[in-house]
């Protein structure tokens, strides 16, 4: 795996993204953990989510990452298990960083998984997952919002989000197709190498692309 986010600042980002915390998505989806049907599977997940720990920027954002993808690196997971595994994840979103470790914790086992397409609600969470679609190789469709770096070093594969996502949609992607559905944040593109990201609605490229293309409207903007 690749550095985080080239060229932009954590700090910064972790402040914009924590004003998301005191609100509730306006339209949850009538998901309840009480409901969820567990399986050894899934409890062997909530068992690696504990042995992870915390997610900590202070060790170095490689080093917890690195953490999370070798504890997943032995499950062996189908998507209808991490589809429950999300739904599962709610009681967890009170822990220091939830919105990180969710986002690099879903993409491991995605990546790790023998299925190839993925379906990921969201909906139900405070604030929106981060760095969903972490070195991406498979088709993912997210239903709801996505909170920053969607996509992150994605190497193929698709990502399609209903909703809106944060800034730094496929930072430091190499290949696949990111659409958005909804409006995206600032600095769409940044670091990209190959690709293509598609936004239905609002969102800035500031310039920051080396190769790939990026279409806004199904209007080619970068490159020009």
């Amino acid at each position: 795996m690749g550095a985080a986010l080239q060229g932009v600042s954590t700090p910064a980002v972790l402040s914009a993204s924590s004003r998301f915390r005191n609100f509730k998505p306006e339209h949850e989806q009538n998901i309840r953990v009480s409901k969820v049907e567990s399986n050894p599977v899934v409890e062997k997940m909530k068992k690696v989510w504990a042995e992870c720990g915390f997610f900590s920027y202070s060790i170095g954002w490689q080093k917890s990452c690195n953490r999370i993808f070798e504890k997943i690196s032995g499950i062996e997971c189908s998507a209808e298990d991490i589809k429950t595994f999300c739904v599962v994840l709610v009681q967890f979103q009170d822990e220091e960083e939830f919105a990180t470790k969710t986002g690099l914790f879903l993409s491991a086992l995605i990546n790790n998984s023998k299925d190839a397409e993925f379906v990921i609600y969201t909906t139900h969470f405070i604030e929106p997952i981060h760095y969903l679609g972490h070195c991406n190789t498979k088709n993912i469709t997210v239903e709801g919002d996505g909170g920053y770096a969607i996509g992150n070093e994605m190497k193929s594969g698709s990502i399609t989000v209903k909703g809106d996502a944060g800034d730094f949609v496929g930072n430091a992607m190499e290949d696949g197709i990111i659409s958005v559905e909804g409006n995206s944040g600032k600095q769409v593109g940044i670091a990209m190498t190959g690709g293509e990201i598609h936004l239905h609605k609002n969102g800035d490229i500031s310039g920051h692309a080396r190769n790939g293309r990026i279409f806004r409207r199904e209007e080619q903007i970068f490159p020009k």
